[in-house]
């Protein structure tokens, strides 16, 4: 009967440890979910800022090489950038404005 009860507190003792092993793993993967939504956010931005950068870097290229701004960004293609943003555009008076559609600034 001693053996029996023994076993039977080692056996719950397992089972609730085992119950909380599950426990911490799910907050655990909720944290992990939540950090990975919360940087999505983080990442598009750092996208946004990397490709006006990498344009007004085309622009200025260009502008030394041809003596004269380019008049769209198509005129960047091949030697300063290697295609067309989907982020940004330029406007006529060669300012980077935002393309349709774009989250960016």
């Amino acid at each position: 009967m001693l053996a029996t009860l023994v076993v039977a507190l080692a056996f719950t003792a397992t089972a609730c440890a085992a119950g909380e092993a599950i426990e911490e793993t799910a907050g655990s993967v909720a944290e992990q979910v939540q950090a990975g939504v919360e940087a999505v956010p983080v990442a598009a931005n750092l996208a946004c800022d990397a490709d006006r950068r990498t344009l007004e870097v085309a622009i200025e290229a260009f502008t030394l090489m041809q003596g004269g701004p380019p008049t769209a960004e198509a005129d960047l293609v091949g030697d300063y950038i290697r295609e067309e943003s989907p982020l940004f555009d330029l406007d006529p008076t060669g300012a980077i404005v935002p393309a349709p559609g774009s989250t960016c600034t």
